[in-house]
């Protein structure tokens, strides 16, 4: 939105070594002397030494009330009002264009997610009415991104996809975000009924073992309607903000090419 970027989150990728490059895929590289701290372990120290104006801080998982108030004590925070990953990404622009004063470029971005959303849904009938389901494969659970409110479940929604609802029916379990539900491998056959399968994993090790789980392996999902994200679009699925909507749906279009209803 045209603000000066003194600090900025290092890629998913990045942290996980298998980028050089520590920007988001979607945003202007910021000029050479910014500051890029790790937000899987931010050190306040860092954001201090930067002297910000101004803290956004509107998808950092990491943020609790002591984070917070170490932060507050640099500058003043946006982060989000009620609930991580609750408010449509048009809300949250909206509220950092007022902080920042730039009321009108919020709205150009908006309008241009709007536009992009238009286009690919119209580009994709048949997502309208299928069903999907996102999540990413642990252990002993998927943890499945289905219930609302949610700005991963809205921004689906806005494309004429909807969460599975036998899944999104589930008692969601021991999670950490109310969106989400917890599928036991036990139950993993309820998968097949989706017309589209988005997974992301915390290593490479952790989607073969997922792929050739027994509850898994023979699903008929996994042949021709099931796609593992990377992390950088994975994260963006996540909290989709207005920025990264047109490259998003741009990595997101062979994975919507492989829907067929049930």
């Amino acid at each position: 939105m045209g603000a000066n970027v003194v600090a900025a989150p290092i890629s998913y990728s990045k942290i996980a070594g298998v980028s050089e490059d520590p920007k988001l895929p979607y945003v202007d590289a910021p000029k050479d002397d910014v500051t890029w701290v790790n937000p899987m372990k931010l050190k306040v120290e860092e954001v201090a030494a930067t002297h910000p104006d101004v803290i956004l801080a509107h998808a950092a998982f990491m943020m609790d009330q002591e984070l917070y108030e170490k932060l507050s004590a640099i500058a003043p925070v946006v982060t989000y009002q009620e609930e991580l990953y609750k408010s449509p990404a048009p809300e949250v622009a909206e509220r950092i264009g007022q902080v920042l004063g730039v009321p009108e470029k919020a709205k150009e971005l908006i309008d241009a997610a709007d536009k992009a959303r238009a286009d690919f849904k119209k580009a994709h009938p048949q997502l309208e009415n299928a069903t999907y389901l996102y999540g990413q494969a642990g252990d002993d659970q998927m943890v499945m991104l289905v219930k609302k409110p949610d700005a991963s479940v809205w921004f689906m929604e806005q494309l004429g996809l909807t969460p599975l609802p036998a899944v999104a029916e589930m008692d969601p379990g021991k999670v950490r975000l109310k969106a989400a539900v917890g599928l036991s491998y036990e139950n993993a056959s309820v998968i097949n009924d989706a017309d589209l399968l988005l997974m992301t994993f915390r290593s490479s090790e952790g989607q073969e073992a997922f792929e050739n789980h027994p509850a898994i392996k023979d699903l008929s999902i996994l042949q021709d309607r099931y796609v593992a994200l990377s992390s950088e679009v994975a994260t963006a699925l996540q909290d989709p903000n207005v920025a990264a909507v047109p490259w998003l749906l741009k990595e997101l279009e062979p994975a919507m090419a492989k829907v067929h209803k049930n």
